[in-house]
């Protein structure tokens, strides 16, 4: 898992360290994100950014953190903004007070996280 601290650096320059650690080539990224290599090459050349929907997929094959994704393309929400009645405020209020230190339950939470997220990708793309 990657660090959820935010970085100051480029988004190019993070993406490019996240694919040299997992010894990946700029073809690998593009293949595991079902985009064309173009896209990838114009993302790491600054020529374009990705959009908010990219930025997910990148946080899930990277492994990282969708806000720090967001934030480093230069998409960063407004995490403020949710309403205090937004179930999303609950979950988020549940999750600090989670001791997280356990692997094992940390593991659990993230997988079923990521399972949600995809079904719920498939539910809109059909």
């Amino acid at each position: 898992m990657e660090s959820t601290a935010w970085d100051p650096q480029p988004f190019e320059t993070w993406v490019r360290q996240r694919i040299r650690q997992r010894e990946w080539s700029q073809a690998d990224l593009a293949r595991k994100l079902d985009v064309p290599n173009s896209t990838v090459a114009r993302w790491l050349n600054g020529k374009r950014r990705p959009t908010p929907e990219s930025c997910d997929l990148i946080a899930d094959v990277l492994g990282a953190d969708l806000d720090q994704v967001l934030a480093l393309a230069g998409h960063r929400p407004n995490l403020d903004a949710i309403p205090i009645d937004d179930p999303r405020a609950t979950i988020i209020a549940l999750v600090r007070r989670v001791d997280l230190d356990d692997q094992e339950r940390f593991e659990h939470m993230l997988e079923t996280l990521q399972r949600w997220i995809r079904q719920d990708r498939e539910r809109s793309s059909t």
